[in-house]
Order: C-alpha cells, then structure tokens, then sequence
C-alpha cells in the first residue's frame, strides 16, 4: 500500500520531481540540500490534501447553505475542472506537433 501510495503521489508531480533533481544536481552540497527539497516537498504535498479536504467539507456546508447559491458553486468548480481539461489537451497537443 505504500508502495501505490508513493507511486500515486508521485505520478502527477513528475515536473515538480524534475525541478527538484536539478536543484539537487546544481547545489553545493547536493545530498543534503537534496533530502532538504525532498522533505520539504514531502509534508507541502501532504499537508495540501488534508487542508483542502477539510475545507471541501466546510464550504458547501457553512457558506453556501442555500441550495441556489450550491448549485452555482458546483457549476463553477465543474466549468473550472472543465477549463484545466482543455488546457491539458492544448498542451499535449502542442507537444505532439
């Protein structure tokens, strides 16, 4: 399990990964300051689902307890994942060509 857990964590920070090997490669103590970025990388990408799952809670409940002003957030949230999903097609288009 934490093998898949590490791999699913892993998988969609690749250029985040890369970034921080090359930081690694370019510093004067490379091992060190690589486990530094590491583990700081690390707890911001744990803390970050923690964070934004409590609030993903919290928001619809306490601040949209009207169901018209429910609706309009989860139209908003869906035209927004929709707007992330043409600009992932858009590039690896252009990365295709």
């Amino acid at each position: 399990m934490f093998l898949l857990g590490f791999l699913m964590g892993v998988a969609p920070c690749v250029p985040y990964v890369a970034i921080l090997s090359y930081i690694a490669c370019e510093a004067e103590n490379a091992v060190l300051t690589g486990i530094l970025y590491a583990a700081v990388f690390a707890v911001g990408t744990a803390i970050a689902p923690i964070v934004l799952g409590t609030l993903v809670g919290i928001i619809p409940g306490t601040l949209l307890k009207s169901s018209r002003l429910l609706k309009g957030f989860q139209v908003l949230c869906g035209i927004v994942l929709v707007l992330f999903g043409f600009q992932l097609f858009y590039h690896a288009l252009n990365v295709v060509r």
